[in-house]
């Protein structure tokens, strides 16, 4: 199947998943919303580039995306260990796209700005952390690094790097409106804000390897 058939197919899925939500037909809901991301994982297993490493990495940190997923469905003390499934993904993003600095003051503008974005947004959720203080911490550090990453890669201009960065960039979106809207303040039409960043986030990180 092609990389647009799958990307067809998951956005049918992601968009029948987010209306399957707020109608609150959860059995719907409990179906779609890992599979869409098994038509998203599928498109990295399917077509696999050619880099076997960056294949292999990607799609560790896509099945540890689809465990958070199915955590974070279920009941809410499982909170904590979607986040930890979703950390370790992000882990292994890192380790696909660490690549050398393309220099000194590229790498402290994107740095500086992607840092100082993830510290001006943990200490806006800081005030009603309560006991998840460390590990929102923990996630905002890893999040923020892997971006940087990306980004940085992106610099080359190739088209696995750019599809990579966009997806950590969207990303970084969807876990910001989550987080908001759990921890701050009920964001208007939430489900469909995080989980269409979120599913183009998965969806660019897969397609870049079809494009490595």
């Amino acid at each position: 199947m092609s990389v647009t058939a799958l990307l067809l197919l998951a956005l049918l899925s992601g968009t029948a998943q987010i209306v399957a939500r707020n109608r609150g037909l959860l059995a719907l809901h409990y179906l779609l919303k890992p599979g869409t991301m098994l038509l998203i994982i599928a498109i990295a297993w399917l077509h696999p580039g050619d880099d076997p490493r960056y294949r292999c990495l990607l799609l560790a940190g896509l099945a540890f995306g689809l465990c958070g997923d199915v955590l974070l469905m279920l009941p809410r003390k499982l909170f904590a260990a979607g986040l930890v499934s979703f950390l370790v993904g992000h882990l292994f993003y890192a380790a696909a796209w660490i690549a050398p600095p393309p220099g000194a003051l590229p790498t402290l503008l994107v740095a500086g700005l992607l840092g100082g974005g993830s510290v001006a947004l943990y200490r806006y959720l800081l005030p009603d952390l309560g006991e998840m203080k460390l590990p929102v911490a923990a996630y905002v550090a890893v999040i923020g690094l892997v971006t940087v990453l990306a980004v940085l890669r992106a610099l080359d201009g190739s088209p696995s790097a750019l599809a990579a960065a966009a997806g950590a960039l969207l990303f970084v979106l969807s876990d910001g409106l989550l987080a908001v809207d759990r921890f701050r303040l009920a964001l208007p039409a939430r489900e469909a804000l995080v989980m269409a960043s979120y599913y183009g986030a998965q969806a660019c990180i897969a397609c870049s390897v079809a494009l490595a």
